[in-house]
């Protein structure tokens, strides 16, 4: 079996995605799609571990970037920005959020920084890995 862990999505690949103002709602065609997805996760005993997300963009990534939860915790507010890859803390990022592609790839699309959980904020990683001068 493929590792797919560190399989960071490129640019041009996330770019790809449909904007959300292009995106179709969830459609009762669709839904025999999602039953099964459901019936798989329940086989695996995966129903409280993954789930379903609509693929979308609302901006495109510039070439080396990566988009990265930022969670506060106390003022209930999560914000998703770009960043640059390489300013990502070895061994605290957890990638969140996946996609495939049709040669059975799995591209990591978001991440989440752990630095000794989220009562505590990203803002330090924001501010290295911003494209801001």
């Amino acid at each position: 079996m493929q590792n797919y862990q560190n399989n960071v999505i490129e640019a041009s690949q996330f770019n790809e995605l449909l904007d959300i103002d292009e995106v179709q709602p969830l459609s009762a065609e669709e839904m025999p799609f999602v039953e099964e997805f459901k019936q798989l996760l329940q086989k695996h005993n995966k129903l409280d571990r993954f789930g379903l997300t609509l693929l979308h963009r609302h901006f495109d990534l510039a070439e080396g970037e990566v988009l990265l939860e930022d969670t506060d915790v106390s003022r209930r507010i999560q914000e998703i920005r770009p960043i640059k890859a390489d300013s990502l803390p070895a061994g605290s990022a957890m990638e969140t959020a996946w996609r495939f592609d049709e040669d059975t790839k799995m591209w990591c699309v978001l991440y989440c920084i752990n630095l000794g959980g989220h009562s505590c904020r990203h803002r330090d990683i924001f501010e290295i890995g911003t494209n801001d001068n």
